[in-house]
């Protein structure tokens, strides 16, 4: 964490969430959300300044905290204002990307024999959750910790969420099976039967991503491991805060 009143500050418009989400995977870097901007925070290391990849986003203001409460604006060397106060700051690795998944284009094979779901009698575990995001919150924050530490999810602009884990919370929604990396709908499987190493191999997918039959009548998309966070109260409230700077509306 950061202490107040020190390391550098960045300010982005609202926009800018989505790529700034991109930087979870980087340590000590706080984020907090005030109206239609964003402020990062963190120490900058022995340096004391962000990363390249920090100031390549479309930052509208970049400077430092001077400790008693003033910022300097970078290129300064008197404070050209007041630091931001009474924000609620979190890692920035609590908050998802907020990304559609990525329909697969497909290669020959698929092209020549699309994969389609079907009706299968065969049981499976439910362990992929398809949902709104406003009930999933709702849950989440009465939900005690032990219930929510198996669990990790993923969000979009527009309100839905992707649960992965067991046991899955007792919400309205589509349950998936997932298989080797595959996931499709309880009641499902899919045709031809293609090994679910080639429908990954197919759709590029990496150590951690997922291949799910989201929608029955089209095509798998692939979820990349990068969309999903822990589930934790933190992360969900910092999800609703980042819906609501993309002018999202939790559904």
């Amino acid at each position: 964490m950061t202490p107040a009143g020190s390391g550098w500050l960045l300010r982005l418009p609202s926009r800018a969430l989505r790529a700034a989400a991109r930087l979870r995977g980087t340590g000590g870097i706080e984020i907090a959300l005030d109206g239609d901007a964003i402020w990062l925070r963190g120490d900058g290391g022995a340096e004391g300044e962000p990363s390249d990849a920090l100031l390549a986003l479309d930052a509208d203001l970049r400077g430092r905290a001077t400790g008693d409460g003033l910022f300097i604006s970078c290129g300064e060397t008197v404070p050209s204002g007041a630091e931001p106060a009474r924000l609620e700051w979190r890692p920035l690795a609590e908050v998802p990307p907020l990304s559609l998944p990525i329909p697969i284009a497909g290669d020959a094979e698929f092209a020549k024999a699309p994969v389609r779901l079907k009706p299968s009698s065969e049981e499976a575990p439910a362990r992929l959750l398809h949902c709104g995001f406003a009930p999933l919150l709702e849950w989440g924050v009465h939900a005690p910790e032990s219930r929510l530490a198996p669990l990790r999810f993923a969000a979009s602009p527009d309100g839905r969420a992707l649960v992965a884990g067991e046991p899955l919370p007792p919400l309205q929604g589509r349950r998936f099976a997932v298989e080797r990396g595959v996931g499709y709908p309880l009641g499902f499987g899919w045709s031809p039967p293609i090994p679910a190493s080639s429908l990954r191999a197919a759709a590029s997918a990496r150590e951690g991503d997922l291949i799910v039959f989201l929608d029955p009548s089209r095509p798998p998309v692939r979820l990349d491991a990068e969309l999903f966070v822990p589930l934790s109260r933190a992360a969900l409230r910092a999800t609703r805060d980042a819906m609501a700077g993309e002018g999202g509306a939790p559904g």
